[in-house]
């Protein structure tokens, strides 16, 4: 029965229905002997129901130091505006994590937390995983321009148009790096050195 209800939960949360999928997590949990399974699942639906707070304290309570578990209370923190503290238990869940949807959570989380050295390197993680993809490539090549690191962002955005060259998203990221010279980054180097003295 726990089994079926987090079936249905999940099925929920694909069609974007946090309502539903929240009620039958919270089934599995009653029915479950397996608690830590399901807690990261009701904090995901909790998260997309726009109750961070709620998400943030059913995982206080939790043992379980999973990737599933950090990556959830790492979006809890980011979504109640608490920065610093999704940036630590991001990374927290990027050194453990083997698989790209993990790695891809933690980057978003990241992001969207002004972290994008940290967000680059998850993406970097995440494109060693086979198979290639174009389009982290390029998400990857965006974040390491916000993040000063122009000749990484160029070879990251070369990888994603030569690995799709019809991606819309691929050129774009690449015709960004290319338009930011080297000598510009010095210069803004310079500048932010000048302002600092």
């Amino acid at each position: 029965a726990a089994e079926l209800a987090l079936q249905l939960g999940n099925a929920q949360m694909n069609k974007g229905d946090a309502v539903s999928a929240l009620a039958a997590f919270e089934q599995a949990h009653m029915l479950s002997l397996q608690e830590d399974d399901t807690r990261s699942l009701i904090a995901e639906a909790k998260i997309a129901l726009e109750q961070p707070e709620h998400a943030r304290t059913l995982l206080s309570r939790s043992a379980d130091h999973s990737n599933r578990t950090l990556l959830a209370l790492a979006r809890a923190q980011s979504a109640s505006g608490d920065f610093i503290m999704a940036e630590e238990t991001a990374c927290q869940a990027i050194d453990g994590a083997t698989d790209r949807e993990t790695l891809l959570g933690c980057a978003q989380v990241l992001s969207d937390s002004g972290a994008a050295s940290a967000a680059a390197h998850a993406l970097g993680q995440a494109v060693k995983l086979l198979p290639p993809c174009s389009r982290i490539l390029s998400w990857q090549s965006r974040e390491l321009m916000r993040c000063g690191q122009v000749v990484e962002a160029r070879e990251a955005a070369f990888e994603a148009v030569a690995l799709n060259p019809d991606a819309v998203e691929a050129r774009a990221a690449l015709g960004k790096a290319l338009s930011k010279t080297i000598s510009n980054v010095d210069a803004e180097n310079e500048q932010a050195l000048v302002q600092w003295k």
